[in-house]
């Protein structure tokens, strides 16, 4: 999902990379570069079942649950309105956070956990 997010914030920026100073476009080139990277870090632990990296999926995953609620919550606050996004943009963002529900729930199962530790001690 992380992955996803970022692919999705690349196109956001061309989009706006016009309006930007070039630092802001450095920086965010870098954030990009490191969020990569730590996915891709990741991404190999996950494949050698090492249970560093099922924490880090189980923390990234989490935060982004928290990042998709604030993405409905701050706009009903900074606007007053209390009106909750459009129906299509909040179904959206709810069944992603049940999928990376799923994926947490997943994750922090006894079964799981026994099969990432018990691979390599």
């Amino acid at each position: 999902m992380a992955g996803l997010g970022a692919l999705i914030g690349v196109a956001n920026l061309f989009s706006v990379s016009h309006v930007m100073l070039p630092s802001q476009k450095a920086f965010l080139f870098g954030l990009g570069i490191m969020v990569t990277a730590i996915n891709g870090v990741t991404a190999y632990g996950l494949w050698l079942l090492r249970n560093w990296a099922r924490l880090i999926v189980i923390i990234l995953t989490a935060l982004s649950v928290v990042g998709l609620a604030a993405g409905i919550l701050v706009p009903m606050i900074v606007s007053k309105s209390f009106r909750f996004a459009p129906a299509p943009i909040a179904s959206g963002i709810v069944c992603a956070m049940a999928f990376e529900g799923l994926i947490i729930w997943y994750l922090c199962k006894n079964s799981t956990k026994t099969f990432f530790m018990d691979r390599h001690r």
